[in-house]
């Protein structure tokens, strides 16, 4: 008879009272280890029971296990819940040990809804409760975890610290079952600093701790990682080794997971070796591995490393249609990559969405509808972020990743005016990139009121001039006249200089960007009670719809670029704050589509500022 049938029918018959509570927490807790989908009943009376004795301690941990039950579950709206009843009779009770529990709860699940900001607070806040308590083991707990997110967030000093202070405990402890993957993870973080001598020390110690532990899976993990080392050190010798041990222990265990990528590294290896057979045969067993294992990336890598060593064998023919293979299926994977993740963000706001509009409908409280409106439109804000960056960066580098990987791999073949082309093709891609990032940096920025203005007493007419001049050789090419109408005695503006520039470059050339050939673009300033500087084309103008949004954040209007220019749907959001940074307003007017845009920009005089 098992455990959990001797409580059942031993305990949990005759329990009555705080004795059957305990009863019950201790079924559930066997369960979340074996079957946590059958948990929730004992929870649900445990939690009844100790509502009526009014026990605050076994309310508590009813709560962190019902916590746990969702979180495994994957409901991790409701795990939230269930962990912040858990806090509140923590804190009662003033258990530092079960708050620290709780806040690193709250880390895990942040962590895994990718929300790493949050999961770092928690997780934060979890170390000081275990500081606070004075528990070690609590404390290696936290600083593991702190390591594996900095480590995420590729914030790699950190992540040393951390996992360093978590060596120190578990070695002080003789916690060799920690120790193995500490010492894995900081050979990882050394990596990434370009630190290899200290990574491959580190790799040495994990596989030292893992072969005392016996552990087989692990030991042929930390293998696959002391291969990749060696192979960085040029230590060609050392990494076939590491990784043939690796592929014995790996086939011995069946951790068929970890054969794609050994299989891999090892025709890697034997390539940079020259021996091209070995190679092969190891390339082609770990593609068909990947490819049952629906294991892409490494059915992807396969194939760029099978080009590769054709390249290397001088068979262009079959490297090229390696590569082509490897292309295909990088578009695909990537493709999907990022459908699954705008899936995921949709699922996850329609979650939370609907989370808040049941506590709002169940509390009619009018502050908590207010936030509710703020958190979507926090919620809307990072969805079209995410939608900026995916489309406008993940194209762009997948278009730079594959030109030079194109001219690394063919470059003895390829004509130079080829090359030209392609390395002009990624500068101008790597340009475009640089602005769209620049962009959403000034737009956070300026939205967090950190953006510093230095208003002086100047002069209008020689930026206008300089901006009209900067754009006369684009707006020729593309056979449109810029016209300006700028007084030398206009009376000066306070301003900040710079931030002027940058508003009449964004309306100068998106004036450019959306007039059609033959037309034909205005730019004058007007001094009366304020100084309009107006910009004025015959371009594709804007609807009323256009209008009413045209100074939001990430918004595409009706218009289209007329010389297939890029437009990240940021520039006027940065105009409008940059000018408001000033004590400006600025208004944007059009008859309607194909009758011609004009946007206002009012500064005021310095003596009537």
């Amino acid at each position: 008879m098992s455990d959990l049938d001797y409580l059942n029918s031993q305990q949990l018959s005759s329990a009555t009272g705080k004795d059957r509570i305990a009863t019950l927490l201790d079924i559930a807790e066997h369960l979340s280890g074996h079957n946590p989908q059958e948990m929730r009943p004992y929870l649900d009376e445990a939690i009844q029971l100790g509502t009526a004795f009014e026990d605050a301690h076994a309310l508590a941990q009813s709560y962190a296990l019902l916590g746990l039950y969702h979180r495994i579950t994957g409901e991790l709206n409701d795990a939230l819940r269930a962990y912040e009843s858990a806090l509140e009779f923590y804190n009662e009770l003033d258990d530092k040990r079960g708050a620290a529990e709780v806040y690193s709860q709250f880390g895990v699940i942040f962590d895994n809804k990718g929300d790493y900001e949050q999961a770092l607070n928690y997780q934060l806040m979890a170390l000081s409760s275990w500081e606070d308590a004075d528990d070690e083991n609590g404390l290696l707990s936290s600083h593991t975890n702190l390591g594996s997110l900095y480590l995420k967030i590729e914030d790699f000093e950190n992540a040393l610290d951390a996992y360093l202070k978590a060596q120190a405990l578990a070695e002080k402890h003789e916690r060799m079952d920690n120790l193995s993957l500490i010492y894995s993870d900081i050979g990882s973080v050394y990596s990434h600093l370009g630190e290899l001598e200290k990574s491959l020390d580190y790799r040495h110690k994990s596989i030292e701790v893992a072969r005392k532990s016996g552990n087989k899976m692990t030991l042929a993990r930390d293998l696959v990682h002391l291969g990749e080392t060696c192979y960085r050190l040029e230590r060609y010798e050392e990494a076939l080794e590491a990784y043939m041990q690796a592929l014995e222990l790996a086939e011995e265990t069946g951790y068929r997971d970890l054969l794609p990528s050994i299989y891999l590294n090892l025709g890697l290896v034997q390539t940079v070796m020259h021996d091209y057979e070995m190679a092969g045969e190891h390339l082609e067993t770990g593609l068909e591995i990947a490819k049952n294992n629906s294991d892409e990336w490494t059915e992807m890598a396969s194939y760029k490393a099978l080009a590769e060593l054709c390249e290397a064998e001088h068979n262009f023919e079959e490297a090229l249609a390696y590569f082509k293979q490897y292309s295909q299926l990088k578009d695909d994977v990537l493709s999907e990559a990022k459908r699954q993740e705008l899936d995921r963000l949709q699922a996850q706001f329609d979650a939370d969405k609907q989370s808040r509009d049941a506590e709002i409908y169940r509390l009619r409280n009018i502050e908590l509808a207010e936030m509710n409106r703020t958190l979507e439109r926090i919620d809307n804000e990072k969805n079209n972020f995410l939608k900026v960056v995916a489309h406008d960066l993940q194209g762009p580098l997948s278009s730079i990743q594959m030109n030079a990987d194109m001219i690394r791999n063919y470059f003895e073949t390829l004509p130079p005016d080829k090359i030209r082309q392609r390395l002009d093709a990624m500068i101008d891609t790597a340009n475009a990139m640089t602005q769209t990032v620049t962009q959403i940096l000034d737009l956070r920025l300026l939205k967090s009121g950190k953006g510093q203005f230095d208003l002086n007493s100047i002069n209008p007419v020689p930026l206008a001039l300089q901006v009209v001049e900067a754009y006369r050789e684009k707006a020729r090419e593309k056979d449109i006249q810029i016209h300006q109408f700028l007084d030398g005695h206009v009376t000066e503006v306070l301003a900040d200089e710079v931030a002027l520039r940058r508003v009449l470059d964004n309306l100068v050339s998106n004036a450019v960007k959306y007039t059609e050939p033959g037309n034909n673009i205005f730019v004058s300033i007007d001094d009366e009670e304020q100084v309009s500087i107006i910009i004025r084309d015959e371009g594709l103008g804007m609807t009323e719809e256009d209008l009413e949004m045209v100074f939001n954040e990430f918004i595409t209007l009706s218009a289209r670029p007329t010389g297939r220019e890029r437009s990240t749907g940021l520039g006027l959001a940065i105009v409008k704050m940059l000018v408001e940074g000033m004590n400006g307003t600025i208004r944007a007017e059009s008859q309607g589509k194909g009758k011609g845009s004009t946007f206002t920009v009012i500064l005021p005089h310095p003596r009537k500022s």
